[in-house]
Order: structure tokens, then C-alpha cells, then sequence
């Protein structure tokens, strides 16, 4: 039995922008957005989001955004609207206030659907569109614990007895009654329950999401492994709590001091905010990295897989930089700083593929995309 062995060809990403012509589209697009009340801040993330996909390239071939601004401006007219019916609940009819909240929160999954679908459908690569399947009913299953842990928040009060007024702590009245430490001692508990599930929800959330996309007829996977996402977190917080320690550490030192020598508040303060925060950006930078690693290194389409290795010390020196640079120039390094960014997550990623063939395009899709107008009503970017 003859076999032939086909050739996997490495292809790595590139970005080609520079922070020099960024700056010059973000400086304009701010400008314009403060002038116009935020009403050009639709073409501001056109113009954006045109700048980076095509200057992101693989195999040869730049990526496309081709989304309308109108489009854009639509959708977050509707937030706004939301926003305002919110803010008049609230200031004429305090007791539907938490109604519309709740009818908000209810929302949520279905928007997060659409903006998705918005953002695929006007996603492209050598000319051939991403989508995404509008799952609503998987959309509402994701974000059940979250509806989930709001419910027992609010309704823990309400079994309890206690008003906004019991839940306040005074000078005047400095004891914890026994439905007020109960309230302390569930809410802990939730929290506590809350962050020991983030990521398997982590987990689910990005299963989700990587398994509903496609371009042209191919299907994206996503297999991912709920242990690493522990790991990830688990790690992650051994650096927060390292952190907070140090800082302990620091403040007992700097209280001594202050005390024995009279010195300067300031300083001491000047002192301690490295040790706290530089804890914090360590974990921030391994979850980045570690998360953007397995999450690209686990998407198949077809027989395509991609890769991707980030270092992480280049990224805390990233974040590290950079944030120094938009503290000192008051904002004006951002565009510069994102560009550096995006130039090396690009420079870190692979696509393996035995050939450029593995996509076609859905013809009957995209007319029947165009043809819907139900569709377009509601292929709307409110910003999610």
C-alpha cells in the first residue's frame, strides 16, 4: 500500500502598522468623536478596526473589516436610548427602576449574540467572510450562573428582612445584628463560590464562542481542558497573594517608620504602591499569556491548526512599558503602545496548513445574508 506524506507549511502572522500612522487616525478620531458628542466615534472604530485587520496579514493575504458605520451609530443610538428609559425609572418611577435593570441583565446573552454576528459577518480573510451561529438559546445557558449569583445577591436581603438602611454600619449603631452577619457570611460564601467557578465558566464561555464561528464553509473547533484553566488561575493567584504580602509587609514597615521617624507619609505611600501593584501585573500578564497561548493553540479548522507563544516575560516588560509611557505622556502613547502589542502577538502566532485551499466561500449564505431584512435590523454593534 503506497502512502504520501502531505507537507504542513508554517505560516506566522505579521503586522505591518506603525505607531506613528496610528497615532494620526487616533488623534483624528478622538478629536472628531469630542466635537461631534461621540456621534463620529462609529467611524472613529471603522477607521480603527480597517487600520489593524489590514495591516494583519497571513500567508500574504490582510485581513478585512467591512462593517458600516451607519450600521455602528444604530446600535449605540439603542444603548443610549436604553440608557436614558433606564435614568428616568430611576429619577420618576425609583419602584420599576430594578424591573428594568432586570429586564436589561435578561437582554444581555441575546445582544452578546448579535454583536458577535455583527462583528463575523463583517470579518474577512482573502475575500471570504467569518460568520457566527446565533445561538440564543446556548447564549442563555452560558450566562445562567452569572442571572444565576445576581438572584441569590438580591434575594438574600429580601429572606433576611433587611433594608438599605440595615445593611449600613454606624457610629452610632456599630453592632452586627444576626441577619446582618448571616448577609455578611452568604455573601462571602457566593463570592468565595463565585471565583473558585470563574474557570470552568472561563472555559465554557470560550468553548462557546470558538465553536460557533466559521469562514465561508469551514468550521472552526475548540478543544480546551478545564484543568489548565484552573492552573492558570491558580497560579495567577498565588502572585495576587504574594502581592499581599508584600504589602502587608511594606505598610507594617512603613507604619513603624513613620512612627519612630516621622517621616513622610507620601513616601512611604510611594514605597508600597510598586510592592502592590507589580504583583498585579505579573498575575494579569501570566493570565494574558497563558490564556492567549492555549486558546490559539487549540483552534482547528479542518485539517488547519494554528499556533501560538507568547513569552512572558516580553509581555510583563510589554505592559510594564507601555503603561509607563501613557502615564507620562497623559495618554498620547496609547496608539503607539497598542501597536506594539499587536505587532507581537502577531509575530507569535503560526497558522499550519497542508494548503490555502481549506475555505470556500458560502455563496448561499451571503445572499441570503443580503436578502434578509429581518437580519439587518437587527445586525447592530451596540458595543459588547
Amino acid at each position: 500500500m503506497e502512502t504520501t506524506e502531505q507537507t504542513i507549511t508554517r505560516y506566522q502572522f505579521e503586522f505591518t502598522g506603525s505607531g506613528r500612522e496610528y497615532f494620526g487616525i487616533w488623534i483624528v478620531n478622538l478629536f472628531l468623536s469630542i466635537v461631534t458628542l461621540g456621534i463620529y466615534s462609529a467611524w472613529a472604530k471603522v477607521r480603527s478596526n480597517r487600520y489593524f485587520y489590514g495591516n494583519t496579514l497571513v500567508a500574504g493575504s490582510a485581513f478585512d473589516y467591512t462593517a458600516d458605520p451607519i450600521q455602528i451609530l444604530k446600535g449605540r443610538a439603542i444603548a443610549v436610548l436604553i440608557f436614558i428609559l433606564y435614568q428616568v425609572c430611576v429619577r420618576f418611577f425609583p419602584s420599576l427602576s430594578n424591573i428594568a435593570l432586570a429586564g436589561f441583565f435578561i437582554l444581555v446573552p441575546a445582544i452578546y449574540v448579535f454583536s458577535m454576528a455583527f462583528k463575523m459577518r463583517y470579518s474577512a480573510w482573502r475575500g471570504i467572510n467569518f460568520s457566527f451561529q446565533r445561538d440564543f438559546w446556548g447564549a442563555y445557558k452560558l450566562f445562567s450562573p452569572i442571572f444565576f449569583y445576581l438572584l441569590l445577591s438580591a434575594l438574600i436581603p429580601l429572606v433576611l428582612g433587611l433594608g438599605a438602611e440595615d445593611l449600613a454600619i454606624t457610629e452610632e449603631d456599630p453592632e452586627i445584628s444576626r441577619e446582618l452577619g448571616i448577609y455578611i457570611a452568604s455573601s462571602a460564601f457566593l463570592a468565595i463560590l463565585l471565583m473558585s467557578c470563574f474557570p470552568l465558566w472561563q472555559k465554557k464561555y470560550y468553548d462557546f464562542l470558538g465553536n460557533r464561528v466559521k469562514i465561508g464553509q469551514s468550521k472552526f473547533g475548540l478543544s480546551l481542558s478545564t484543568k489548565t484553566f484552573y492552573g492558570i488561575y491558580s497560579k495567577s493567584g498565588l502572585l495576587v497573594l504574594l502581592g499581599v504580602i508584600i504589602a502587608a509587609i511594606f505598610i507594617g514597615f512603613g507604619s513603624a517608620f513613620i512612627a519612630d521617624e516621622d517621616a513622610s507619609f507620601t513616601l512611604v505611600l510611594i514605597a508600597i504602591y510598586p510592592a502592590i501593584l507589580i504583583p498585579y501585573l505579573l498575575a494579569f500578564a501570566y493570565v494574558q499569556t497563558r490564556l492567549t497561548n492555549t486558546l490559539y493553540s487549540s483552534i482547528k479548522v479542518g485539517s488547519v491548526e494554528f499556533e501560538s507563544d507568547l513569552a512572558f516575560g516580553r509581555m510583563v516588560w510589554l505592559y510594564f512599558s507601555n503603561g509607563a509611557a501613557i502615564i507620562l505622556s497623559a495618554g498620547l502613547a496609547i496608539p503607539w503602545a497598542k501597536v506594539r502589542v499587536t505587532r507581537y502577538r502577531a509575530q507569535c502566532m503560526w497558522m499550519l496548513a497542508d494548503s490555502l485551499d481549506f475555505i470556500q466561500a458560502d455563496r448561499k449564505n451571503d445572499v441570503d445574508a443580503k436578502a434578509d431584512a429581518f437580519s439587518d435590523i437587527f445586525n447592530l454593534d451596540i458595543g459588547l
